[in-house]
C-alpha cells in the first residue's frame, strides 16, 4: 500500500508581470487535484504611485483565476523586493506548516512537478543535509533524469523545503 503523503502548502510570489503570473496560475489550474492544495499567493506592492493601477489590475486578475482554489492572497502595500518578500512569505506559511513549496510568477508547472516535490519532501525529510528539493532540471533539451541528484547549491525555480532547514538557512545567512 502506498504511503499517504501530506501535501505541503504552495506559496506563489509575484510583482508586476501580469502575463507571467496569469500563465503560471493557468498552468496550475490545468493540473489534477490542485483544488486540494492550500495556496498562499503573495503580491508585492508598488514601488511608486505610478504602478498602483497596474498592480491592482494584476491582483484582480489573479483573484478571478484562483476563485476555485483554496487560496489566501496577501497583498503588500509597499514594495518589499523579491528577497524580502519571499523571506517574509515563507516565514508566514511556516507559522502554520512544517514544509512548503515555493513558486515565482514566471514558472509554468509540469504535470509531475507537485508529485515529485511532495514525494521528495516526504522521502528526504529526515535527511538533515538536504536543505531543498528543486523541481528545476539542469539538463538540456528537456531530458528528464530518472533518479534524483544532489548539488551543493539552492535553486529558486520551483522548490520545497522544511521549516527546520529554513530556520537553519536563515541563521547561516545572518552569520
Amino acid at each position: 500500500m502506498k504511503k499517504l503523503i501530506s501535501k505541503a502548502p504552495v506559496a506563489i510570489f509575484f510583482y508586476n508581470r501580469k502575463e507571467k503570473i496569469c500563465n503560471s496560475i493557468k498552468s496550475l489550474i490545468k493540473l489534477e487535484n490542485t483544488n486540494s492544495f492550500r495556496f498562499y499567493i503573495f503580491s508585492d506592492g508598488p514601488k511608486n504611485s505610478s504602478e498602483n493601477d497596474l498592480i491592482n489590475e494584476i491582483r484582480s486578475e489573479v483573484k478571478n483565476l484562483t476563485l476555485n482554489l483554496n487560496v489566501e492572497i496577501i497583498e503588500r502595500e509597499k514594495n518589499l523586493g523579491l528577497s524580502k518578500s519571499i523571506i517574509e512569505g515563507v516565514n508566514h506559511v511556516f507559522k502554520s506548516y512544517d514544509k512548503i513549496i515555493v513558486l515565482e510568477d514566471d514558472l509554468v508547472i509540469h504535470r509531475q512537478f507537485f508529485d515529485f516535490l511532495h514525494e521528495s519532501l516526504e522521502k528526504y525529510e529526515d535527511k538533515k543535509m538536504v536543505y531543498q528539493i528543486s523541481g528545476h532540471s539542469y539538463f538540456e533539451n528537456n531530458v528528464v533524469s530518472e533518479s534524483p541528484f544532489f548539488l551543493p547549491l539552492t535553486n529558486s525555480w520551483g522548490w520545497g523545503t522544511w521549516k527546520d532547514r529554513w530556520e537553519k538557512f536563515l541563521e547561516e545567512k545572518k552569520a
